[in-house]
């Protein structure tokens, strides 16, 4: 394979910023950081596999540990920076130096496209969703949109993928990384540098076990802020101090580079969105790429040699570009297009991404880093602050305008809000409804939520979601009846314990501890299902009907690429057809008949939500008195919920079940 080496370090970067000697054996890498071709292919790995995890392409749905990848890369090569800053005397200034060398390196590119991404959203989205793009481009602008996301956005949520900056959380962990780091490590390397490994080993640790600590309380807080990432930076960090091998093993180096590339390639393909990340799961990744990286410091491997070929370290370069500009041409085009991608849309997007990517690298990241020593500090500082300036004055525009509602009539508007919809009093969020990847079981209220009303016949409602979603409508659509409520995000009512921890303990809390000792009058059971939940669902109406005679299992809805609400909107904007079976993801039909299935052989009563909004497979009810039936992609309105528990009512679907 072809070497990059003369490749890469023709071409500027942080990476090449640090081309020096090989340390002799035993001696601390960070002392002569030599430049790394194949640090530059992990990088091209890291990308690819977000790019890939983005565009849904087969076999990548994990691809989001990529950029657990890029946290190792950049607390590697930060520190070897920083220490060869830092050796002899201390020259006044390296602070400014270093921020100005981060600003040459990410600012161009990023404002670039913030920029453009505003501009061509003004032409693809309607006003709300356009004063949010706003709202969260003013927080990427001001390195704090991984704080924005936390407060507003779970990153798998369904809903998630219409929100062009969604991918800038990453950047401001980096970005409160650079600010807080070096002043730390220059400290520590005046005062306490013997210690200095220690401690950034102790940082790895104790962030880590944070990390997992929180992952089971609230995942969405130790997915997006930066105390709960810093040990995936810091192992990167500790790289930087690990002497080269005295005696070199060439079998041992290959067996860690091959180790390293396996635990990435295995957490891309296996990892899935619900699964309760980082956590535990997050070492996977780290650990490969600490391991490529460590190998990599020994000498070369096969999988070095790989990384170091010129196509990797080309993507490599290009990373940063690519990163950038990816998500918002899919997120737009998507959008756009009001459909889910066929293949080779997907693989047209990525090829596009590059080709747009290595323009930007080209003739944006490139001209800024090169004319380094053509422009003074200060001129910088001024070229950076307007930057800054321009970018949220613009963000400011959107957000104070209401998303430019002019461009729209008030009827499209009205229909797009939808898509914004306030769930808080339809789900009980908060306190009978729990969104596990934001709170702990604690939040759930078991004194209003379980409370059995005497006099009334009493069904508890168990589930995630898609049960919180029609509670008001069966309290208020039932009146004979009190509903009870247990329902959280982040599992599936299962007797096994799988999912978010505060979900489990809610679900584990309703069947195991509240059925057996208060007796009810029937359970209600709903969720998304999908067809891989079958033999657990079977297990778990067996269990139930052993607790009450009367077990109502809500069945799945159908589901759409995207929200309704938008889809609706869109088709009234633009005059065209409303959406119909194209527009549907998944196998809802299929998937219905087979849980009717299981439920006649369980003795169990089966409700319909598909049948009853989908009559038949090319007609299904898609508004009730102009109000969107489901306000996302399959969540239904109070209105919508009305509708779907009033059918079943007349249908005497609530009746006591026969045996």
């Amino acid at each position: 394979m072809p070497d990059a080496k003369g490749f890469g370090m023709a071409l500027a970067g942080e990476n090449s910023e640090v081309a020096h000697p090989a340390p002799a054996d035993g001696e601390p890498v960070a002392h002569h950081l030599a430049y790394r071709p194949d640090i530059e292919g992990l990088r091209a790995i890291a990308v690819l596999t977000v790019v890939a995890a983005h565009l849904g392409l087969p076999f990548f749905r994990g691809g989001f540990v990529g950029v657990d990848v890029f946290f190792v890369i950049s607390g590697y090569l930060i520190t070897g920076i920083l220490l060869r800053e830092f050796e002899g005397p201390s020259r006044p200034g390296w602070l400014m130096r270093f921020y100005e060398r981060r600003a040459r390196r990410l600012f161009p590119a990023f404002f670039t496209v913030v920029l453009v991404t505003m501009l061509a959203a003004t032409f693809v989205l309607f006003p709300s969703e356009l004063a949010g793009l706003g709202r969260n481009a003013l927080a990427a602008i001001f390195f704090s949109s991984n704080i924005y996301l936390y407060a507003n956005t779970n990153y798998f949520a369904p809903g998630s993928d219409a929100n062009a900056f969604l991918h800038t959380w990453s950047l401001a962990v980096e970005e409160q990384f650079y600010l807080f780091y070096p002043p730390l490590l220059f400290l520590l390397c005046r005062h306490a540098r013997r210690i200095l490994p220690t401690v950034l080993l102790a940082v790895t640790v104790g962030s880590f076990v944070l990390c997992v600590s929180m992952t089971a309380h609230s995942s969405q807080a130790a997915f997006y802020i930066f105390v709960f990432r810093a040990w995936e930076l810091a192992a990167g960090a500790c790289l930087a101090f690990v002497p080269r091998w005295r005696r070199d093993c060439r079998i041992l180096r290959e067996a860690l580079a091959i180790t390293g590339l396996l635990l990435i390639a295995a957490s891309v393909h296996f990892y899935f969105s619900k699964m309760g990340y980082p956590g535990v799961w997050a070492s996977a990744p780290v650990l490969g790429a600490v391991l490529i990286i460590f190998s990599g410091q020994q000498g070369p491997t096969l999988v070095s040699r790989l990384l170091s070929t010129l196509p990797m370290v080309f993507i490599g370069r290009i990373s940063y570009s690519l990163y950038l500009w990816h998500w918002p041409i899919y997120v737009l085009v998507h959008l756009a297009l009001g459909r889910a991608l066929r293949l080779e849309e997907q693989l047209g997007l990525l090829a596009l991404s590059i080709v747009v990517s290595a323009a930007s690298w080209r003739f944006v990241e490139q001209p800024f880093r090169t004319r380094a020593r053509e422009t003074s500090s200060p001129r910088w500082a001024w070229a950076a602050g307007a930057g800054i300036a321009v970018s949220g004055a613009a963000a400011l525009f959107l957000i104070v305008s209401g998303g430019m509602p002019w461009r729209f009539t008030p009827e499209v508007d009205r229909l797009a809000r939808y898509a914004a919809y306030d769930d808080v009093p339809v789900y009980r969020r908060g306190t009978c409804f729990i969104d596990s990847y934001q709170e702990g079981a604690e939040a759930f209220d078991a004194s209003t939520c379980l409370k059995i009303e005497p006099g009334k016949r009493n069904l508890l409602l168990i589930g995630d979601s898609h049960a919180a979603h029609v509670w008001k409508a069966l309290e208020e659509g039932l009146p004979e009846t009190h509903v009870l409520q247990a329902t959280a995000s982040g599992c599936k009512p299962f007797l096994i314990s799988v999912g978010q921890e505060g979900c489990t303990a809610i679900m584990e809390l309703a069947m195991r501890q509240f059925l057996p000792n208060h007796p009810v009058d029937g359970v209600i059971i709903s969720a998304e299902w999908k067809a891989i939940d079958k033999p657990y669902l079977a297990e778990v109406l067996k269990y139930l009907k052993t607790r009450t005679p009367n077990v109502y299992l809500l069945g799945p809805i159908v589901e759409y690429n995207q929200s309704l609400a938008r889809l609706l909107a869109r088709a009234e904007a633009f005059g065209t057809e409303r959406p119909g079976i194209a527009a549907q993801s998944g196998d809802a039909r299929a998937l219905d008949a087979d849980l009717a299935a299981m439920a006649a052989e369980t003795s169990v009563a089966y409700l319909s939500p598909y049948r009853t909004i989908c009559p038949a497979p090319v007609h299904c009810l898609l508004d009730i008195q102009s109000v969107p039936i489901q306000w996302d992609n399959s969540h239904l309105t109070a209105e919508g919920a009305a509708y779907v528990i009033t059918a079943f009512r007349r249908q005497n679907g609530f009746a006591p079940v026969r045996p």
